[in-house]
Formats: structure tokens, sequence, C-alpha cells
């Protein structure tokens, strides 16, 4: 068993989806020599063709190319439990290209179906509308409508395909979820899908009309005003709960007293001068704190070992999302707003600035560079040490609270071993890792 998972301050998006590379090293680790690539992940797309996508479908074609799929379609049905724009303008190019008779059907089941969304289909199949070819329904029955299909069919019929599973017609039911669909071109199944479709469109599904939407949105945005406000106190709740959770140091003694002879040591000067000179080295190809890099000192930074070795396969994915990388490396930093609601922003699944790969490794370096008296390195050597000394972090907090709770214990435990700063705590985590328990000693 990996004790780093034991630990449980493993960043999320690296080990959740690359199970494989998850049991050798966390995301961003000092271990990073040991990662192997996951041959099998690779296999996995979105129907969408982006690699960097969690809403995979099985069974799709190494050549499936959506805009030419739907372009070659001649009769397009998608059913979803509920709809969003963002969904919608993910596939709507390629729709509004398509000659094809296009069916759409939605739920409105415990209001998630957007309003906005709702409009936009009715302004598309308006009589006068420059797509006669699309219709939109809304399901009708008395039962919770739960579906997610797609179905292409085309009059060449090797060429029909569906698509069923998991993710709704929204941004993350498409492409940042963890979905998982089948594609399928079985003709049998294919048509029985059809059979399925035709049969609630003709019976269990009413036309969209102005009145009916402005009765539901009206309902929509009261619901959804009390959903906030609950959400807000379930919050409060769990920040209260974070307050006062305790991590457990079973030998912190004995890692105190390591620590100590360890920084009168000579092996430990030359290390803390490294980082140093490391974290000089940072702030300079990030250009911080205004984080004004280009994809060069990006990678640069990324080639810098001190602090915790980053893994290489998430640097250019992450780059792709530079201005919501940027946005979010400067929100970081900006002390006029608490650290839960910064790291919540940037780590958090459905933060602000979430990007898929940048997890606590990369945000713990940058904050350490930042304020090297407040903000702990997290990264394989130290997980490894931690866990050697008994150390676990408190249960059901999340993430952020594990984290803030991980700096709460590394600020006592720096001023009882003497620690001018986090950067001599990371070079003990790394000779203590090196020297003791990857030699035998």
């Amino acid at each position: 068993m990996n004790p780093r998972s034991r630990v449980g301050l493993r960043p999320d998006a690296a080990s959740r989806v690359e199970f494989p590379e998850r049991l050798l090293a966390a995301n961003g680790g000092d271990m990073v020599t040991s990662v192997v690539s996951s041959p099998q992940r690779s296999r996995f797309r979105s129907v969408l063709g982006f690699s960097e996508d969690q809403a995979v479908v099985i069974g799709l074609p190494s050549d499936f190319n959506f805009d030419s799929e739907i372009a070659a379609a001649t009769e397009i049905r998608l059913a979803t439990a509920f709809a969003h724009l963002k969904g919608w303008k993910l596939i709507a190019p390629a729709f509004l290209r398509s000659s094809a008779s296009i069916q759409l059907l939605t739920g409105l089941d415990f209001f998630q179906t957007e309003p906005k969304l709702l409009r936009e289909w009715n302004r598309l199949t308006a009589p006068d509308a420059a797509q006669p070819h699309i219709s939109a329904r809304l399901a009708k029955r008395l039962t919770t409508f739960h579906p997610k299909i797609l179905i292409a069919s085309s009059t060449a019929s090797p060429s029909s395909f569906a698509i069923v599973g998991s993710g709704n017609l929204s941004f993350g039911g498409l492409r940042s979820n963890t979905e998982c669909s089948l594609y399928t071109k079985d003709s049998a199944i294919v048509a029985a899908l059809t059979e399925w479709f035709d049969d609630e469109w003709n019976n269990h599904a009413a036309d969209l009309t102005n009145a009916d939407i402005g009765n539901y949105e009206r309902k929509y945005k009261k619901l959804r005003k009390a959903t906030a406000q609950v959400r807000k106190e379930q919050k409060e709740v769990e920040e209260r709960l974070e307050e006062r959770a305790e991590a457990t140091f079973r030998e912190r003694e004995k890692a105190v007293a390591s620590a100590t002879g360890y920084f009168e040591s000579r092996a430990y000067s030359k290390a803390y001068e490294s980082r140093r000179g490391a974290v000089d080295h940072i702030r300079q190809v990030l250009d911080m704190p205004r984080f004004g890099f280009d994809k060069r000192g990006w990678n640069e930074f990324f080639n810098i070992p001190e602090l915790g070795r980053l893994r290489q396969v998430y640097r250019d994915s992450i780059f792709r999302n530079q201005k919501l990388l940027k946005d979010g490396m400067r929100y970081l930093l900006d002390e006029n707003v608490g650290m839960r609601q910064r790291l919540a922003a940037v780590l958090d699944r459905n933060g602000k600035f979430h990007i898929r790969g940048l997890g606590l490794n990369v945000v713990s370096k940058i904050l350490a560079v930042h304020d090297s008296q407040k903000w702990p390195v997290f990264n394989g050597p130290v997980e490894e040490t931690l866990h050697h000394f008994g150390y676990e972090p408190p249960r059901g907090v999340g993430k952020v609270g594990r984290y803030l709770k991980f700096a709460e214990v590394m600020e006592s435990f720096r001023a009882d071993s003497a620690a001018p700063d986090v950067l001599a705590l990371d070079a003990f985590f790394k000779w203590y890792e090196k020297t003791k328990l990857n030699s035998g000693g």
C-alpha cells in the first residue's frame, strides 16, 4: 500500500484519474522517476476529443470526429435529464451546421435545466427560425426523467451510432465531470434506442412554449436562491468542523529531534542555500507576483527540482489554460482574501480557477515561494517522511482543510525544531526520505 494514500493529502487530479500512477507517485512529488505512463488511460477519449477531458466514452473509434459524424447524419436524437447553456454551446456549432432532422428532449426535474437554455432552444425552433430542422420538447413523465442518449442516424446505416452514458448536456457532463458513456454502432441496439426515444417524444413529451418557460423560470429562480442559502450554511458548518478537526502526529518528538540534528549538519547548509536560490529563480521565471510569465517561463518552473519535482505530464495542458492559470495564481496570493477561500478556488474541482492537473504540489510550491515563513510545501518526500513519523491528517475536511491543518502543524514543528522557515523543513523532509527511508537507514 502506498504510504501517501494513508497521509491523505495527495492532489486530487492525478490521483483520481490516473489510478496506476497514483500507486507510485503523488502529483508533482519528488518520486517522479517511478511514474509510468498509463496506456489504458490514453485509450479513453471524450466525445469532443479534448485530451484533458474527464467525461470519457468507451468504445469510441480512434478516428471519431464529432463534427464530421454530426455532418454525416440525417437524423439526430438527443435526450438528456437536464441541459445547461454551456453544454449546448459545446455541440451547437456542429448541430447548427448540420442539415439533419434534430430532436432535442430534456427534463425539468429538480430544476437543473437552465431557463436560458430553454429560451435558446425555443428561439431555434420558432416558425421563422433559420434552422427549421431543429425541434425541442420537454419530458412530461410522472417519474423522474433521467436518460443521457445521443443517436445519430444515417441513410448509410453503417454510419449510424449511439452514445449512452452518465453525462448530461452540460460542460461538466461533456468535459469536466468524471463521466463514463458507451459508444455503439450495433444496428439492433441503435434501432431499439431509436424506438425508445420516439415513444418518449411522441407520447411522453410536450412542445416548448414561452408560457411554460416563464412559469418554470420563476420557480427556478426562487429555488436557486434557496439552494444558494443552503450551500452557504453547509459551507459554514464544514468550515467549523475543519477548525475543530485535529491531525495525529504520533512520533512528533522523534521527528523534531531528527530535524534539529539535521539543521546542525553541513548537508543542511548546502540544501538550504539551494532552496533559497530556487526561490529567487522561481520568482523570476514566473514573474511573481504579477505572473506575466510565458510558456518558456512555465516550462522552466516545472524543471526546478527544489521544493518538489513536478510531473511533466500536466505541464502543457495546464498552460493551455494560461489566462485562468495566471488569474488563479494572482488570486492565490491575494492577502485580502482568506486562505481557505483562495485554496478552494484553485484546488476544489468546482473552484473558479480550478485546472485539471494543477494540484497541491504546484500550489504549495508557489505559496512557499510567496511566504516562506507561513506556507509549507507539500510533496512526495514530505508526505512519505510524515507518514513514517505517524502523521495522519484529519478526516472529512477535504483537501483544503487537510492542507490548512498541515500548515498549522508545521508551524509548531518549525518552532520546536528551530527551522528558520518552511524551506528548511522541505530540506529536512527530502534528506530524511532519501537517506533514511529509501536507503534502509
